[in-house]
């Protein structure tokens, strides 16, 4: 008899092995941000990545372009827009008292944090050997 791969046995396996908190959406997002903080630095230890670096944070202004603009511009909306999203499920749990703009300006910048380690994983990995 073939066992399916998710059985309701495996299941109760995993949620008795790991952790409560490993479950926990407060204990998740700060571990997302390390992990994709020790994958960036794991991935500069790599040879070649340094090159990818240097690729990655150095403008080439020759390239620049009306093009270029309204693809970054189009990216910067779709991403903003993911996080407006979030934004916008989460603003009912928000007491009277919080600063909206303040918010808003902590996503923007976690957007932008979280975007640049993205490449930082992505780019300089393309130039390893």
């Amino acid at each position: 008899m073939r066992t399916r791969y998710f059985s309701k046995e495996r299941l109760a396996k995993l949620v008795e092995i790991f952790p409560k908190a490993t479950f926990d959406a407060e204990a998740q997002e700060p571990a997302l941000i390390v992990m994709a903080i020790a994958l960036s630095v794991y991935t500069l230890t790599l040879p070649g990545a340094i090159d990818g670096l240097l690729y990655y944070v150095t403008p080439d202004f020759s390239k620049f372009s009306p093009e270029l603009l309204i693809g970054a511009l189009g990216q910067m909306f779709y991403s903003l827009s993911l996080a407006m999203g979030i934004m916008i499920t989460y603003g009912s749990y928000l007491e009277k008292k919080e600063d909206i703009v303040q918010s808003s300006a902590r996503i923007a910048g976690f957007d932008l944090l979280v975007s640049f380690l993205a490449g930082l994983m992505i780019v300089p990995t393309s130039f390893v050997a």
